[in-house]
């Protein structure tokens, strides 16, 4: 029966560990790099918070639906442009995405507003449908 021994070899080149230490240092940069990259994120997502509360509230507050209206079309205008700067594609598909929205929840709505405009007639007597 063949005995086998097991040689626990140290590969560094102090004792002290000197060739981890400084994978270790480029680890720690990585991390501070992630660290950086993550705060900047929550800054930007609470700044993007308070912007929508305090944009969302101005119609509200001063009891004005049109000026809501041009705040909300300017900041998604700025969005778009700003999405278009960043990357032309990413913004392409946005805009499209949003046009195809509005184009649906404008058909949507013309529908309703159809449906509400017969039903008005035909309470008022200008619409009779037994005749039909």
């Amino acid at each position: 029966m063949e005995q086998y021994e097991i040689v626990i070899v140290n590969e560094t080149k102090n004792k002290d560990n000197s060739n981890l230490a400084g994978q270790g240092d480029k680890n720690e940069d990585n991390i501070a790099q992630v660290d950086a990259k993550v705060g900047k994120a929550l800054q930007y997502a609470a700044i993007q918070s308070a912007r929508q509360l305090v944009v969302s509230k101005v119609g509200e507050v001063t009891r004005n639906n049109m000026l809501q209206r041009r705040i909300d079309t300017a900041i998604s205008l700025a969005e778009d442009v700003v999405a278009f700067a960043v990357n032309p594609v990413f913004g392409a598909i946005n805009l499209g995405i949003k046009v195809a929205s509005q184009a649906i929840d404008y058909s949507v709505n013309l529908e309703k507003q159809t449906t509400r405009n017969i039903i008005n007639l035909e309470r008022a007597g200008y619409i009779n449908r037994s005749r039909e």
